[in-house]
């Protein structure tokens, strides 16, 4: 029993051992490096276009244009930058809680990209980055990425939209919840009548307004020069009578 104790004192010595020794390779000047290396880390997407498998979905293709068939679909390319040796990162996504995690062999030029097909959806991703058996600080959390992915908006699509692209409402990927169809048009319809009203404000106006605009604008001296040219005439008269009289 004893020779048992004995073992289980040396076990745990052991193991308090190497614990220590792993924590010694930690240094803290390799965790400031790694902490800049990890803030250099960033996360983009981009919008591209991908052409449908006809044998997925029913299309007789027109002998004249063979490409007819070809329908296309939109979705994201995720991409991570300035990966390093030092690092492996998770991914994990909203939507299904899916998780998959990336090493620096699967990056090329520091950089690892996915496909994201989800687009009907707003969806959040989480990246962890985590350091890798690469450094002396193994399996450590140093930072952690959030990436809102927004939906497509079948809105965009509408009639009403395309003659007002720039409304919010009307934008092709959207990160706000779908909007009842009744609510959309309420919306919209006071937008145009909002752009038309402004539009009238703006439209030059004719001759004779802009006549009348600036005599009531400046009707002081409207009146001045109206008095100036009432006293000429008067004079004018007054002058021809008087020689009207002595030529008789």
């Amino acid at each position: 029993m004893k020779k048992v104790c004995v073992y289980i004192i040396l076990l745990s010595f052991l193991f308090i051992g190497i614990k220590s020794v792993d924590a010694s390779i930690c240094t803290y000047s390799e965790q400031a490096q790694l902490n800049q290396k990890a803030a250099k880390i960033k996360v983009v997407y981009e919008e591209a276009t991908g052409i449908l498998d006809p044998s997925l979905y029913d299309c007789q293709a027109d002998n004249e244009d063979p490409e007819s068939c070809n329908a296309s679909y939109n979705y994201f390319v995720v991409s991570i930058l300035n990966m390093t040796e030092d690092f492996y990162i998770t991914v994990q996504n909203n939507i299904n809680n899916k998780q998959k995690t990336y090493y620096y062999s699967d990056a090329k030029d520091g950089m690892i990209s996915f496909d994201w097909e989800e687009i009907m959806n707003i969806a959040t991703l989480t990246f962890k980055v985590y350091s890798s058996s690469e450094t002396g600080c193994p399996r450590e959390n140093y930072r952690t990425i959030y990436q809102t992915l927004p939906r497509k908006n079948l809105y965009h699509y509408y009639g009403l939209c395309t003659d007002n692209p720039d409304y919010y409402l009307c934008q092709k990927y959207v990160t706000f919840e779908e909007m009842p169809f009744y609510d959309f048009m309420e919306k919209i319809n006071k937008y145009t009548e909002q752009i038309k009203e402004e539009k009238k404000e703006e439209t030059p106006q004719g001759m004779p307004q802009q006549i009348l605009g600036y005599f009531t604008e400046n009707i002081p001296l409207v009146l001045g020069v109206s008095g100036v040219v009432v006293l000429l005439v008067v004079v004018i008269v007054v002058v021809l009578k008087k020689r009207k009289r002595r030529i008789l």
